[in-house]
């Protein structure tokens, strides 16, 4: 399931919906990489966002393009265990 963007950034709500993470590279996870130039963007349900953030300590919430990766440049797939099938929206630097 593919959520889309998120109308609010900056926190997590309380009750569930949808949060937007973003990690940098460089990172590798289920097969896929991200280079030292890259920006993975994923949006998941907010009551994941807390555990995915104590996992790994360079997940933040926000968007790559609020971060300094603001070319879009495709997508990835990964499974993650308990959540499923996450479509990764991957943005690089400017030239």
């Amino acid at each position: 399931m593919q959520i889309g963007p998120v109308p609010f950034l900056g926190s997590e709500p309380e009750l569930g919906g949808p949060t937007t993470l973003y990690q940098t590279g460089p990172f590798s996870f289920d097969g896929k990489s991200l280079s030292a130039n890259e920006c993975g963007q994923v949006t998941i349900d907010s009551k994941y966002a807390k555990e995915a953030k104590a996992i790994d300590k360079n997940i933040k919430t926000g968007l790559c393009k609020d971060n300094g990766f603001p070319v879009a440049e495709g997508k990835d797939t990964i499974h993650v265990p308990i959540i499923g099938s996450l479509d990764v929206l991957k943005f690089k630097k400017s030239s």
